[in-house]
């Protein structure tokens, strides 16, 4: 009896583990059961995170957009205000000045900029010529640099800067002294009084995105002096808002497509019987540039190939960037104004300083001695060979640096060095500032008028070696 009990009990222990063995795993279904439920709730929850970060962003996006337009729109009715109180045309005196500002670090004011001297501006109005279509040039700024300038651009690549080439058996006539074969038609310029409308350029500039890693820009401050130094040209009647692609200017102009100017030999200049030049900036890259035909603005390069005393074509891109085309602007001056502080250059994002160093450690020297020579300078430097005696012992020094850059047995320097120079003042961006003097009708109506009728696609084969130039060997009546 006590045995059967024994094995009764036993039979009963067995019993109650198995049901707590069934019980055990039912709740580990269930907990796995729960388990794929929170991950499904955890990753609705990250779903709804990142619509509502990307909602924040574009809400932030949005808010400086209209931060910007209420500061343009407040900046036009400041100047209103100030043109009806103005009995007379204003006549602003530019002195040097030195302006302040805050650094992000803290509040302890800092110069932000030196502004140089300039000479009091007023807007032009532009009167097309009778012959050429081609408006004169207005009152323009005088240059008061006396520093080697700096350029800046998208792309440091081997090869020159706007590439001339050639355009076959007409060209070669052409620069032998044959005469032409065409001459250029009369074209009928347009005037208000034909009944074309005149084309006041607003004050309020378009807003539009640029790359923040790359991009230098400049305290407000600053901007609007510069910008208050270029009066717009009016421009009348309203300019032409065709919007070309690179490849069909250089199929009827010559030149590359490539490069971030387009050389124009005489045989293809439809206004004057001499060479021209057209300039391709990138407002992703030079946010400060002119956007509106007439209008003036600021480049943070120098561009010294382009400051060869007379004007340059000027191309801005597709505000809206849906097409890759460029719409003519008139005809710019290019002026040195200055340089870059090295409070603001230190006031820079540093993903766009480091950019900047990494050009210049790769800059080409195939491209002019201009950027290798900073680079040069900052290894001296580091050296201790730098600063030289006397001025002659410092161009010795920078050009035998140059060799050794050139032959890759420079001495050594990195990023930081350079960074550091222009922190410290050592070097400096120059500030080059766009105006525009005339508005060429006549290419207008010529790129109307192919692009309506596309000519045949030119091929061409034999190039030049591009120079950066001092001058042009012929300047165009209407440039001098």
């Amino acid at each position: 009896m006590s045995s059967e009990a024994a094995l009764l009990s036993l039979s009963a222990t067995i019993s109650g583990l198995r049901g707590q063995t069934d019980d055990l795993k039912q709740d580990k279904r269930d907990l796995r059961s729960d388990k794929e439920s929170l991950k499904a709730e955890v990753a609705d929850l990250k779903e709804q995170l990142r619509v509502a970060s990307a909602e924040a962003a574009r809400l932030k996006d949005d808010l400086q957009i209209t931060n910007s337009r209420a500061e343009e729109w407040r900046k036009l009715c400041e100047l209103a205000t100030f043109a009806q109180t103005q009995k007379a045309p204003d006549v602003v005196s530019h002195q040097a000045t030195s302006i302040q500002t805050t650094s992000n670090s803290g509040s302890t004011p800092i110069v932000a900029e030196f502004i140089p001297e300039a000479s009091p501006l007023t807007p032009v109005p532009a009167t097309p010529s009778p012959v050429t279509g081609v408006f004169p040039p207005s009152q323009i700024i005088e240059d008061d640099s006396t520093k080697p300038p700096s350029s800046r651009t998208r792309k440091r690549k081997a090869g020159a800067i706007g590439d001339s080439e050639d355009a076959g058996e007409s060209r070669q006539k052409r620069s032998s002294g044959t005469a032409r074969r065409n001459p250029r038609p009369q074209r009928q310029i347009p005037s208000p009084a034909a009944g074309g409308s005149q084309h006041a350029p607003t004050s309020i500039r378009p807003v539009v995105p640029y790359n923040e890693d790359v991009a230098f820009v400049l305290p407000p401050h600053i901007l609007r002096h510069y910008i208050d130094l270029t009066p717009p040209l009016v421009i009348s009647p309203a300019p032409s808002d065709l919007h070309v692609s690179r490849e069909f200017l250089a199929n009827i102009y010559g030149g590359s497509p490539k490069q971030s100017a387009q050389h124009v030999g005489a045989f293809e200049n439809p206004t004057e019987d001499c060479p021209r030049a057209f300039t391709f900036p990138g407002f992703d890259l030079n946010p400060d540039m002119p956007l509106v035909p007439g209008h003036g603005g600021v480049i943070i390069a120098s561009r010294y190939d382009r400051k060869t005393g007379h004007p340059w074509g000027l191309f801005r891109k597709d505000l809206t960037g849906k097409t890759q085309t460029w719409m003519y602007m008139g005809e710019y001056e290019w002026k040195a104004m200055g340089t870059m502080s090295a409070e603001t250059f230190r006031c820079q994002k540093q993903k766009v300083k480091e950019n900047w160093a990494d050009e210049l450690l790769g800059w080409k020297r195939g491209l002019g001695d201009y950027y290798p020579a900073i680079r040069a300078r900052v290894a001296l430097r580091k050296a201790g060979l730098l600063p030289a005696p006397n001025i002659s012992d410092h161009e010795r020094l920078v050009k035998e640096e140059l060799e050794r850059v050139r032959s890759e047995q420079g001495h050594p320097v990195d990023r930081d060095d350079i960074i550091a120079a222009f922190e410290c003042g050592d070097e400096a961006l120059d500030i080059t500032l766009l105006q525009c003097v005339s508005y060429d009708w006549t290419l207008a109506m010529d790129i109307e008028e192919k692009f309506a009728s596309p000519p045949a696609r030119v091929k061409r084969t034999t190039k030049k070696k591009y120079h950066y130039p001092s001058e042009f060997p012929e300047l165009c009546n209407s440039w001098s």
